[in-house]
C-alpha cells in the first residue's frame, strides 16, 4: 500500500470533527470526522462518524445515523426518545416526537411530527406527515385546528390546501405494503403507548348514520309537503273553473233592464 494512502486511511479515523456538541452517556460515541453535530440524550448520533450537521435531542435519538460511515446522514433533527433512531443514510429528515419514524433508513426531506408517527409507513422520500394514522393508535389525531388558513383566499386555480375525507392510501401517500423492517438497534426503549378508545370509529359511524336518517326523513317530509302542495293547486283551479262557471249561468238567467217611460 502506498505510504500516502495509509496516511489518508489512519487520518480518516482521526477525530477531528469539530463545533460539536454532546451531552449524555455515549452521546456522539463513535463520532470521527463529523462536524457541527449536537447530541443530547443517552445514546444520542451513538454510530454517528462523518455524518454533519445533525441535531439529536433525547435518548437514542438518531442512534444509528451514519452507521455505515459513508456520510450522508446529514442536516436531519431528531426530538423525543428514540425519534428517528433507524435513520442511517437519510438525510434532511425532521422528525418531533418519542418513537417517530422509526422505519425511516434512507429516506430524504421528510417531516414527521407526533408520537410514533410514521409507525406503519415505508421508508420514503418529501413526505410530510403530521398526527396522521400511521402511528398505528387506530385513528390519527382525530380533530386538527390550523390557523392562518381559513381566512386565507387560494390562487385561481391553486391547490394551496387540499382537504379530504378519502382515506385511500394514494391520497395519504400511505403505503400499507411493508418490506423488510429495518434491523432493530441493539438495545430499545420501552415504549408505554395510550390507544384511544375503539368505539370512537363506532360512535362516528353511528352519528353518520343519524345525520343520514335525518336527510331521508327531511326529504320523505319535503316531498309529501310538494305533493300536498300540488294538490291543493288542483283543487283551487277546480273550485276557479266551477265559480267562473256558475257566474256566467247567473248572466244567462238575469232579466234584461226595462226602460219605464214617464208620462
Amino acid at each position: 500500500m502506498p505510504v500516502s494512502e495509509i496516511i489518508i486511511a489512519s487520518a480518516k479515523r482521526t477525530p477531528v470533527g469539530s463545533f460539536n456538541g454532546a451531552f449524555g452517556a455515549f452521546a456522539l460515541n463513535q463520532n470521527t470526522m463529523g462536524f457541527s453535530n449536537n447530541a443530547v440524550g443517552d445514546s444520542a448520533l451513538y454510530r454517528n462518524e462523518i455524518g454533519a450537521a445533525n441535531t439529536a435531542v433525547g435518548d437514542l435519538a438518531l442512534e444509528n445515523n451514519d452507521a455505515t460511515d459513508d456520510g450522508a446522514g446529514n442536516n436531519n433533527v431528531a426530538v423525543g426518545a428514540s425519534a428517528l433512531n433507524n435513520n442511517v443514510n437519510g438525510s434532511e429528515n425532521t422528525g418531533v416526537g418519542a418513537g417517530v419514524g422509526p422505519n425511516l433508513a434512507n429516506g430524504f426531506n421528510n417531516t414527521y411530527v407526533g408520537n410514533f408517527v410514521g409507525t406503519t409507513a415505508s421508508d420514503e422520500d418529501g413526505t410530510i406527515r403530521i398526527g396522521d394514522i400511521s402511528n398505528d393508535n387506530g385513528a390519527g389525531s382525530l380533530q386538527c385546528y390550523v390557523g392562518g388558513i381559513w381566512n386565507n383566499l387560494q390562487p385561481v386555480g391553486g391547490s394551496v390546501v387540499v382537504v379530504t375525507l378519502d382515506l385511500d392510501n394514494d391520497h395519504l401517500g400511505y403505503d400499507n405494503t411493508f418490506g423488510s423492517s429495518p434491523a432493530a438497534p441493539s438495545r430499545s426503549m420501552p415504549q408505554p403507548r395510550v390507544r384511544p378508545n375503539p368505539s370512537n370509529h363506532a360512535m362516528l359511524n353511528q352519528k353518520v348514520e343519524q345525520l343520514q336518517a335525518t336527510v331521508t326523513q327531511q326529504q320523505a317530509t319535503v316531498a309529501q309537503q310538494q305533493k300536498q302542495i300540488e294538490t291543493l293547486t288542483t283543487q283551487l283551479r277546480e273550485q276557479a273553473a266551477q265559480i267562473q262557471k256558475v257566474s256566467a249561468q247567473l248572466e244567462m238567467v238575469r232579466p234584461t233592464p226595462r226602460v219605464v217611460e214617464n208620462r
